[in-house]
């Protein structure tokens, strides 16, 4: 079923008497979870909104959320954005994912303060990259489904607030269709944080497409992506941006990481998914000197060790800022070498920040007496650390979801 289906849920008859003494909402636009534009004339008349005493609804907001994410376990998280949108969409538990939304918009509708409590909930996380219906058809289905949800949140300015996550997956199918109503959208949510975007293997966007119908824009607000190196150039959108995670960058080695160098990010702090070689890492510590997490992916095509010249980790001593390095491996890999290694990377970090910080505390002659006094304020004392990931071995072609879980994670705490 669409999330944007015309057909009504039908309510139990334990809650029609409760509905009967509210407004009438236009049934079309109610089913979807968008309120008419004069709600605020129909608040007036249908009285102050008074806050539940007992029941379910006298919960604080943060309880009811959790007592939700039980009742619906499956969602959409990190290992599921590092594989395919067709992968998720031909498995046999996609129903399953839906589930959520659909509860949440079932509950919205219930009554006044039900609506207040749960329609913020249900579109905090604009999410448009399931079919219910996978197979050669779930080209056309995310792709309309995709532009018909853009074009009903750009006519529902009150929703715009709530929605701070955007998950899609993007597809050459009527992309001049569906691409411009999808970037007017993000330009107008003042609190969107994350962009969310599954690869696909078929159907891939025209990285031009990409150019052309972003041009110009900006999203201030978004501070952590998840994208395909295809879809690299919405990076120059996000001048903000403190994350930036890869989940594919197959045939397209180092055209995301000179992007990154070509833009700028000052704020950046965490990249993950991509590997960066020596030479683009010096030119990245200078456009990007707040960078303080690097993943590495040790999870070569066999089961062998990853030695210290596939995980190129000496080359991380460049980023002054550092403060973790993650390394992926097997579940049986002997890492000890390479936690060394990194340690040592680390430490030569620590040392290259102490020394730039009190280079520039003996410029700045106002700092002068604070340094003397307690010297050890001058440098971040936070603790640096080596985290290990440890996977299922699964060869690079036929990984899941649940390749992307980590069974077990170590972490090494390095003294400096």
């Amino acid at each position: 079923m669409s999330l944007w289906s015309d057909n009504r849920l039908e309510k139990p008859p334990a809650i029609i008497a409760m509905l009967d003494t509210e407004p009438k909402f236009n049934p079309k636009i109610h089913s979807e979870g968008i309120a008419p534009t004069n709600c605020s004339e129909m608040a007036k008349i249908a009285g102050p909104l008074q806050p539940a005493s007992k029941g379910f609804l006298s919960l604080p907001t943060e309880l009811l959320s959790h007592v939700i994410s039980y009742l619906t376990p499956v969602q959409i998280r990190y290992e599921h954005l590092m594989i395919s949108a067709y992968c998720i969409g031909s498995s046999s538990n996609t129903e399953d994912f839906l589930v959520r939304l659909r509860i949440l918009r079932v509950l919205s509708q219930l009554s006044r303060l039900s609506r207040v409590i749960f329609l913020p909930i249900l579109w905090e996380r604009l999410q448009v990259c399931l079919t219910s219906k996978p197979g050669w058809q779930s080209h056309r289905y995310i792709g309309d489904a995709l532009e018909r949800k853009c074009k009903g949140l750009l006519a529902s300015k009150h929703l715009w607030s709530y929605v701070k996550v955007v998950t899609v997956a993007l597809l050459e199918f009527y992309s001049s269709q569906v691409m411009p109503p999808f970037v007017q959208l993000l330009s107008e949510l003042p609190n969107i944080h994350t962009l969310e975007i599954l690869y696909v293997t078929s159907d891939i966007p025209n990285p031009g497409s990409f150019e052309a119908h972003f041009r110009g824009r900006t999203f201030p607000s978004i501070e952590k992506v998840v994208l395909p190196a295809y879809a690299r150039k919405i990076l120059r959108c996000c001048p903000n941006l403190r994350e930036v995670t890869c989940n594919r960058d197959l045939g397209e080695p180092g055209e995301l990481v000179d992007t990154l160098i070509h833009i700028g990010l000052p704020k950046l702090e965490v990249i993950r998914g991509f590997t960066i070689g020596s030479v683009p890492l010096k030119r990245l510590s200078k456009v990007s000197p707040s960078l303080r997490c690097i993943r590495v992916d040790g999870r070569v095509f066999t089961r062998r060790n990853p030695t210290g010249d596939i995980l190129q980790l000496s080359a991380y001593s460049v980023l002054r800022s550092l403060r973790v390095i993650e390394i992926e491996c097997f579940q049986n890999n002997n890492l000890d070498f390479s936690v060394k290694l990194a340690s040592d990377v680390l430490r030569i970090c620590a040392g290259n920040e102490s020394a730039t910080k009190n280079h520039r505390s003996r410029k700045d002659t106002s700092n002068t007496k604070m340094s003397e006094d307690n010297p050890s304020k001058s440098i971040d004392e936070e603790v640096r650390l080596v985290r290990v990931l440890r996977y299922e071995y699964n060869t690079i072609y036929g990984r899941t979801a649940s390749d992307f879980v980590p069974v077990k994670v170590e972490e090494f705490p390095v003294k400096t």
